[in-house]
């Protein structure tokens, strides 16, 4: 297999710190990480990037937690 491992990580912005640090751990790994506070800029898209990485993607990651099971969001991304 050639290339980095591209990982997308879904979670809810209260596990934001966690979030951050496990993608940081993930990428010293060699690990491709697809982050929203990394990859959606102002005024882009969110729908669309959150597609994008989840296409580009060849592992979903969800961190779980009380906040991540009620988010719409991370709900939503799973069903992507």
């Amino acid at each position: 297999m050639s290339g980095a491992i591209a990982a997308f990580v879904s979670y809810n912005s209260a596990d934001k710190e966690f979030a951050r640090k496990l993608a940081a751990d993930l990428e010293s790994q060699g690990i491709k990480v697809w982050l929203d506070q990394w990859a959606i800029r102002g005024g882009e898209s969110i729908s669309d990037k959150v597609q994008q990485g989840i296409n580009t993607s060849d592992v979903f990651i969800v961190i779980l937690s009380r906040s991540s099971v009620r988010s719409r969001w991370v709900k939503e991304e799973l069903r992507s």
